[in-house]
């Protein structure tokens, strides 16, 4: 029975713990939006697939960020084949 005098308020406590978790989560905008992240990532890889008006600043600047990389990765690709030709060019002309 003094054991109750122990547990009680152990359990009080860790319900105070739960309670104020749950105030922090929800103060802090944790329970906002429930549905797009589960919508988020069925567009992760199709982002372009989505209507501007219904992007979000991050899948902009992704698609932003995508765009970039191809457009460095083509130029990489062309200088790389420019020099490959102009090896081949010298080579012959040895």
């Amino acid at each position: 029975m003094t054991i109750l005098l122990l547990l009680i308020p152990i359990s009080l406590l860790l319900l105070c713990v739960a309670v104020w978790f749950l105030v922090w989560g929800v103060r802090s905008g944790q329970y906002d939006d429930l549905d797009s992240p589960g919508h988020r990532i069925l567009f992760e890889d199709d982002a372009h697939l989505i209507p501007k008006d219904a992007r979000t600043p991050e899948q902009e600047k992704k698609l932003q960020n995508k765009a970039e990389q191809k457009a460095k990765a083509l130029e990489a690709k062309d200088m790389a084949q420019k020099a490959l030709k102009t090896q081949d060019a010298d080579k012959k002309n040895e």
